[in-house]
């Protein structure tokens, strides 16, 4: 699956979002708290409402920044079932970051409609999320 964001924003500030765990989680709708392992490995929690169901999970996950190329790799393995790579592309276009996302999923049960689904949803709502918070930090920076 391949989507496509705009953010008025300097990839350099996209750049260190993505690449920060922390501020992922806090701007991502549905994982509520990521902690580090160790230098690349994280376990990701996640609450995700369906029809009126909350589900919680957590799974681990690697986070890869590649500053000399813009990339962010993600892989991620919920309930040793369901494979998940995260490929964010970062370029510069008229002044506007585009990212590139790359998603990956592989499994042995038939969730993959409903997962690209998820992320359509939920990806969309991530991306207006950060350029929402780095412009109030940018205008808190201002004042």
């Amino acid at each position: 699956m391949h989507l496509q964001y705009k953010l008025n924003r300097p990839i350099s500030e996209v750049f260190a979002y993505l690449g920060n765990a922390q501020k992922f989680a806090k701007a991502h709708p549905i994982i509520y708290k990521i902690q580090q392992q160790s230098h690349e490995n994280y376990i990701v929690f996640e609450r995700l409402k369906i029809a009126f169901v909350n589900i919680t999970f957590t799974y681990p996950t690697t986070i890869k920044s590649i500053a000399e190329s813009n990339t962010i790799e993600m892989h991620a393995v919920v309930k040793k079932r369901v494979h998940i790579k995260i490929l964010f592309k970062l370029s510069m276009q008229n002044g506007i970051t585009l990212v590139e996302e790359h998603v990956e999923i592989k499994s042995i049960l038939p969730i993959g409609f409903i997962l690209k689904s998820i992320f359509k949803k939920q990806h969309k709502q991530l991306f207006l999320n950060i350029e929402r918070n780095l412009q109030r930090k940018y205008f808190n920076c201002r004042s």
